[in-house]
């Protein structure tokens, strides 16, 4: 028994579920990406008292085809300025190509073939899912909208990420994180 559903395979019914008599061992099914399936094998053998035998439960999940897992996230506010951008890379991607920019419509239509001088465009190969900005490249206090889109062999577009926005902060510690302000106040 298989499915994605852990009480139907446990029960024995379900969405995915295979009632079949297996000689090799192995079985042939297509999967969904990002999600959790479960398995077992119950033996069956009508001459053996006690049949039939439920087999363990075994779990895997598959892997999510986006960059997902973005930093900064979606909504995030105070942004620094100088941050490295980061996400974790797409199940099936050779490369990746990232495109931030303060039009979202620019942002979203974007495609290595064609996106605005406006933007900042960056590619990068498969184990490498993060950017340092070089400095000046963002304003403070501007909402900013960024994607991942992930390509495979030759380049070839596989998934078109999802438009995340982030909005940068105003404080002046943004070029330097190590900034410190010394105050002097007079008592009069």
């Amino acid at each position: 028994y298989m499915g994605t559903d852990l009480a139907s395979v446990e029960a024995g019914s379900g969405d995915l579920v295979y009632d079949v008599i297996l000689d090799t061992n192995t079985l042939d099914v297509t999967l969904e990406y990002n999600k959790t399936y479960y398995w077992r094998i119950e033996t069956i053998n009508n001459a053996w008292v006690g049949s039939p035998f439920e087999g363990v439960m075994f779990t895997f999940s598959t892997g999510n085809p986006y960059a997902h897992d973005f930093i900064p996230s979606d909504g995030a506010k105070g942004v620094p300025i100088g941050m490295i951008m980061e996400w974790t890379e797409g199940t099936d991607a050779s490369n990746h190509d990232m495109y931030i920019g303060s039009v979202e419509a620019d942002v979203i239509a974007a495609s290595r073939s064609n996106h605005p001088a406006s933007l900042i465009y960056w590619e990068t190969d498969r184990g490498t899912p993060n950017m340092v900005l070089p400095g000046g490249s963002l304003t403070p206090n501007t909402t900013y909208y960024w994607k991942v889109d992930e390509t495979g062999p030759a380049d070839t577009p596989l998934y078109f990420g999802e438009t995340i926005a982030f909005t940068t902060s105003v404080t002046f510690g943004d070029t330097d994180p190590c900034l410190i302000v010394h105050i002097m106040m007079d008592e009069t």
